[in-house]
């Protein structure tokens, strides 16, 4: 390919088409095609690996972020619990596990830790 290219870059360019054809034609005799399709193989490969890996660190930072949402959604039920032990956490359990945002749920971690009373925690969380 650098040949061709620094053929046609010599050459008039009322001559490259001729060249073009010359070099088609003769391309198939030294094997170009298949040395060409097993370079873009190699390249696909090479491809796919760089997914693979960008898929398993993908997974392992989907992994951090799920456990990290569940850790702070128990912190969370726990200092309710420990504050607030006669009120039924089951509903809220359910709307914190909606919540995706990590951000959130740590604001969500301080109010429970911070709130006067059960009900000023259900209005910061809803």
């Amino acid at each position: 390919m650098y040949l061709l290219l620094l053929i046609l870059h010599r050459r008039p360019a009322e001559e490259h088409n001729e060249l073009l054809t010359l070099v088609e034609r003769h391309t198939e005799d030294m094997e170009v095609s298949p040395m060409a399709q097993s370079m873009a193989e190699m390249l696909l490969e090479r491809g796919k690996a760089q997914g693979i890996e960008q898929g398993k660190a993908q997974g392992i930072e989907q992994g951090i972020e799920r456990g990290v949402r569940e850790t702070t959604i128990k912190n969370i039920l726990s200092i309710l619990n420990a504050r607030f032990p006669q009120n039924n956490q089951q509903h809220v359990q359910q709307k914190l596990e909606l919540i995706l945002d990590a951000d959130r749920l740590t604001q969500l971690h301080l109010r429970a830790i911070q709130a006067s009373n059960f009900e000023a925690f259900l209005q910061a969380l809803d």
